[in-house]
């Protein structure tokens, strides 16, 4: 693969991955603690017109960090995955990778069933507002998937480090 292709690759790998832990972090430390201070109708308004945004968002770039990390892999290793001789190298990438789609795999089957209920929770509290506690058991379970996403991560990238400097 030319030079070129590698460096676009890698660059939009890592401009999504970034983004992917930007979002677990924004929602673990600042919008689940903010909503803990709001009414039920105002956690309902807010969750209803920020749960899908998010939801979209990180749909969107954890998908695309998942494909262009792919594409990046592929391109690295002259197509030759999983071929190579089982070196240091080989075994961190594939531990990470295979960590960051169990990440990916867990926001899509945790996580994003979570924010449709969410958001559905906070439509039905316009005509039934006594919903507030069942909004803000959701938010905090929210949270904490929040923050096992953001452990996952973590770890994601703290294997892609060691073989980035191996």
């Amino acid at each position: 693969m030319s030079g070129e292709l590698l460096i676009i690759l890698g660059w939009l790998h890592v401009f999504f991955a970034v983004c992917w832990i930007g979002g677990a972090v924004l929602v673990a430390f600042v919008i689940e603690p903010a909503s803990r201070r709001l009414s039920p109708q105002s956690l309902a308004e807010f969750a209803k017109r920020y749960i899908p945004l998010v939801g979209k968002f990180m749909g969107i770039i954890t998908s695309l960090t998942i494909l262009f990390g792919a594409l990046f892999y592929y391109s690295i290793t002259d197509g030759r995955i999983l071929t190579d001789p089982a070196g240091q190298w080989n075994l961190i990438m594939y531990a990470g990778a295979s960590l960051g789609l169990i990440t990916y795999v867990f926001g899509m089957v945790v996580m994003l069933p979570l924010a449709k209920r969410i958001e559905r929770v906070s439509q039905n509290m316009g005509s039934n507002p006594s919903g507030g506690g069942r909004m803000e058991e959701l938010m905090v379970r929210m949270s904490r998937t929040s923050l096992v996403d953001l452990i996952l991560l973590i770890a994601v990238y703290t294997l892609m480090e060691i073989a980035t400097y191996y």
